[in-house]
């Protein structure tokens, strides 16, 4: 999906990630590292599937004060 999303952005102007993708779901962030130590790291999750019926391309930019979350649209990306 990353691949096809990129390879769609590319010809409209955007430019290609050098890094490599490293898929991740951000469930929350955390400003003091000392809370995590309150934290139950032992907690088992369950898998879960689910069914993927649209997707947001959602910029976040990390400020002092906390992110900032830009829905970047694409109106011209079709799938």
């Amino acid at each position: 999906l990353q691949a096809a999303i990129e390879s769609s952005l590319v010809p409209l102007g955007w430019k290609q990630e050098k890094r490599p993708f490293h898929p991740h779901l951000t469930l929350g962030r955390v400003k003091d590292h000392r809370k995590l130590q309150q934290l139950n790291w032992d907690v088992v999750v369950e898998k879960e599937e689910v069914e993927v019926t649209a997707v947001a391309l959602v910029q976040s930019t990390l400020t002092p004060s906390g992110a900032v979350y830009a829905d970047r649209r694409l109106s011209r990306l079709r799938a």
